[in-house]
C-alpha cells in the first residue's frame, strides 16, 4: 500500500529547553532511550513509518529548540502542522507555565486548520514533583488538548503519547471532512 496524502501527519514537538523533547522524539523513533544527547539548535527532523488499524502512516516529526532567534524557523513548521506535542518537566513548574503562551500562540498561527494538541508531562530525574497531574489535566482540558505523563528515560508512555496525538489528528480530520460534506451537500441542487 502506498502512503497517501491523507495518511501523512505533521507533528511539531515544543516546550521549554531541557524538558526532554529530543529524547522523547528519539526514544519513539529509535524504540529506546538515546545513549548520547546533543542539544537541539533550531530543528531536528525525523520520519516514522507506522501502522494503525491496518493502515500505513508516515509521521513527519519536528523537534524544536527553544531559543528566541529560532522563532521564525519554528513558525514555518508550525504553520504546516496537523498536531502539536507540548512538553514540560513536571519537576519544574516554570516549564509548565511556559505552555500557556505557547498554546495560545500556536492556536493563533494555525487557526484555520484546527490542529490537535497533546500536553506531555515528562519526569527528567529524581526531583520532587512541582506540577500536579490534576493541574496539568485541567490545563489540557481548558485548551482542548489531550494529556499524558511520560518518562523518556524509562521509555514509559512514549508510544502511547504518539498514539494519542495520531488518533486526535484523525478525529479532527474526520470532523473537518464531515463538515465539508454537509456544507457541500447544502450547495447541491435538489
Amino acid at each position: 500500500m502506498e502512503f497517501s496524502e491523507r495518511r501523512i501527519f505533521k507533528i511539531v514537538i515544543l516546550g521549554y529547553r531541557e524538558v526532554g523533547k529530543t529524547s522523547i522524539l528519539e526514544t519513539f523513533n529509535w524504540n529506546g532511550f538515546p545513549e548520547k544527547h546533543i542539544e537541539t539548535t533550531a530543528i531536528n527532523f525525523a520520519i516514522k513509518h507506522t501502522e494503525e488499524a491496518g493502515e500505513k502512516m508516515q509521521l513527519y516529526l519536528w523537534d524544536t529548540g527553544d531559543k528566541g532567534y529560532e522563532r521564525d524557523i519554528i513558525d514555518l513548521y508550525c504553520k504546516q502542522a496537523t498536531g502539536f506535542i507540548l512538553v514540560y518537566d513536571f519537576t519544574n513548574e516554570e516549564t509548565f507555565k511556559e505552555l500557556d503562551s505557547k498554546i495560545k500562540y500556536l492556536k493563533e498561527i494555525a487557526q484555520d486548520r484546527d490542529p490537535s494538541f497533546l500536553i506531555v508531562g515528562n519526569k527528567l530525574d529524581g526531583k520532587s514533583r512541582e506540577v500536579s497531574k490534576e493541574k496539568a489535566e485541567k490545563f489540557a482540558a481548558e485548551n482542548g488538548a489531550d494529556f499524558i505523563e511520560v518518562n523518556e528515560m524509562a521509555s514509559t508512555g512514549i508510544n502511547e503519547a504518539f498514539d494519542i496525538i495520531v488518533r486526535k489528528i484523525e478525529q479532527n480530520m474526520s470532523k473537518k471532512k464531515e463538515k465539508e460534506k454537509s456544507w457541500l451537500g447544502w450547495l447541491s441542487p435538489l
